[in-house]
Order: structure tokens, then sequence, then C-alpha cells
């Protein structure tokens, strides 16, 4: 994995991480460094070269634990249109989803959360 896409990983596993403990709310591609790094529009998504991309050959992390998150129906909707841990299902997609990108890392990395 080159370095920048793995800052952009470890990034995105931190982001995770502050949703699942409720210091942040989800808000799509602008909060997730690997889409901001891999994303080439919002309507014509193309995630070549992003990890989650690699693994799952979906775009817009289709078909990873992202969807247990949006799909709870316990978020909260914040003033800025993002989704925060309202419950436990939220929680269980926002960790689910943490510990994904975590398997995303390649052996040799470590991962400050």
């Amino acid at each position: 994995m080159e370095p920048k896409t793995l800052r952009a990983l470890k990034s995105s596993i931190r982001y995770w991480n502050r949703i699942m403990n409720g210091q942040c709310s989800m808000t799509g591609i602008k909060g997730c460094a690997l889409c901001r790094m891999f994303r080439s529009s919002i309507r014509l998504p193309d995630c070549s070269g992003c990890p989650i991309y690699s693994f799952t050959t979906f775009a817009s992390c289709e078909s990873t634990p992202v969807d247990e998150f949006f799909h709870s129906h316990d978020y909260i909707i914040t003033i800025d249109g993002g989704k925060k841990v309202g419950g436990p299902d939220s929680l269980a997609g926002a960790m689910a989803e943490l510990f994904f990108l975590l398997t995303l890392l390649p052996d040799d990395a470590k991962c400050p959360i």
C-alpha cells in the first residue's frame, strides 16, 4: 500500500473511531479521507485505488458494514445533516465499519486510534 493511501486509511479509521465514540457525526464523503482521495464525483463515483474498493469491488463503500450504520433506525441526524450514533443499532454499525477498516491495514502497519 502506498504511504499516502495508508495515511488516508488510518485517518478513516480514526474518523470511524470518533463516530463510534459519539465524538463526531458521519458526514459522508467530506468526512472520510479515503473518499476525499479516491472519489472523483458524488454522482459518478470512481473509487479505483481505494483499499475498500479493492477489497469489495463495489464503489461508494457498498457491501461494507457502513450499510448497518445507515440502515439502523436509532442514529441522530445532526444540524449539519450528519448522522451520529444514537442507540445500540447505530453503535453496532459504526463498530462494525471500524473493525472492517482495521482488517484492511497491511500486516506491518500500526494504527493509533
